[in-house]
């Protein structure tokens, strides 16, 4: 596999952003790029585009909305599946979009949880959020007033919410042994994860170590004194090259851009 640094462009007259991020299957015989463009007060459009490698033709332009979704809850599962506790009892979820939904659901595949809180700052979003991924999922999934309530006492926090310059969860919040699995700030100006969750992690995995510490919160990192060597990536995980998780009361978390 081929996969370059991805490439960002911000518009010089404010109208928003867009990405490119190209790759090459060898072995597959595709190749492609994903682009992606944010528009203020407008959101967020994907785009996948395939060619065949031999002969350069062009397979196919998907929309890529739903597969962005599905992709990044499905790498943050990867993440938590890696570095989580085995018994999950509830899981805490900051967030009620659809990006949320695909990560409640992805994080249902890998652990066995008996229950879900959801917190989102609009009452409506998180009871509705509630109602239907507990029917989605045949589990009771209960909205929360606080960030606080959500993610209290829970093995699994997910943050999965519009993100701000600040950031949306705290580490005095976190039960011991838990394991947090960020997939929101992806932008330099955007935060999700207050410092202290980055300085006292047992093991911080990444999905790209170069990219995440670009992120707001990898720069707050950074300035911090949060070395990026420490941050271990979730191939290296899941290739046996670093243990994970070594104990119950081990922090941990997946840091996903």
């Amino acid at each position: 596999a081929q996969l370059p640094p991805r490439i960002t462009v911000d518009s010089a007259s404010g109208h928003g952003w867009i990405r490119l991020m190209p790759a090459i299957l060898n072995g597959s015989g595709i190749m492609g790029y994903k682009a992606m463009n944010v528009t203020p007060r407008v959101g967020g459009r994907y785009m996948v585009a395939l060619y065949d490698l031999p002969s350069g033709a062009l397979l196919a332009h998907l929309d890529a909305d739903w597969l962005t979704q599905r992709r990044t809850a499905a790498t943050a599962a990867l993440g938590t599946d890696a570095l989580a506790p085995q018994q999950v009892r509830q899981v805490g979820l900051l967030g009620s979009g659809e990006q949320a939904r695909g990560l409640l659901a992805a994080l249902a595949v890998v652990r066995a949880f008996q229950r879900a809180k959801v917190y989102s700052p609009t009452p409506a979003n998180r009871e509705r959020f509630a109602a239907e991924l507990s029917a989605e999922l045949g589990r009771p999934v209960e909205p929360v007033a606080s960030p606080e309530a959500a993610v209290a006492d829970c093995e699994v926090v997910g943050v999965a919410l519009r993100p701000t310059t600040e950031p949306a969860l705290r580490r005095e919040w976190l039960a011991p042994g838990a394991h947090v699995a960020a997939i929101s700030a992806v932008r330099p100006e955007h935060r999700e994860l207050d410092v202290a969750i980055w300085q006292q992690a047992t093991v911080l995995a990444v999905d790209d170590r170069q990219h995440v510490f670009e992120s707001g919160d990898g720069r707050a990192a950074l300035a911090a004194g949060v070395v990026p060597d420490r941050a271990v990536e979730l191939w290296e995980l899941l290739a046996g090259r670093h243990p994970g998780r070594t104990s119950t009361t081990d922090l941990t978390v997946f840091k996903s851009v």
